[in-house]
């Protein structure tokens, strides 16, 4: 089983900045993405994600579908994935994710 939280996904990651300066944003999707391919290596059979793989309770599409297609990318290769949901804004919600179940993720 692995375990991973606190994704934060859209947090400081603007569809169009205003601004010029580093963001962190692409930080957020990259750790979520190592511990995909951490899932994705064959030593795991289960990814829950703990909670608020969101940074608000609304966000771009574009990062809903960046967010999700990591995890789905896990469910599709035959690994279950899960959320315990959140107290936070940007909770997972509780879905199963699996190919034999055929359960898809919802928010």
């Amino acid at each position: 089983m692995l375990l991973v939280a606190d994704s934060h996904l859209g947090f400081d990651w603007p569809s169009k900045p205003r601004v010029e300066r580093r963001r962190r944003g692409d930080d957020f999707y990259e750790n979520l993405a190592r511990a995909t391919r951490r899932a994705l290596a064959g030593d795991v059979d289960l990814l829950v994600h703990g909670g608020d793989l969101f940074h608000a309770p609304v966000i771009p599409l574009w990062v809903a579908e960046r967010g999700y297609a990591l995890l789905l990318e896990v469910a599709a290769a035959g690994v279950g994935v899960t959320g315990a949901g959140g107290v936070g804004a940007g909770g997972l919600g509780a879905a199963p994710v699996s190919p034999s179940s055929g359960t898809a993720l919802t928010r």
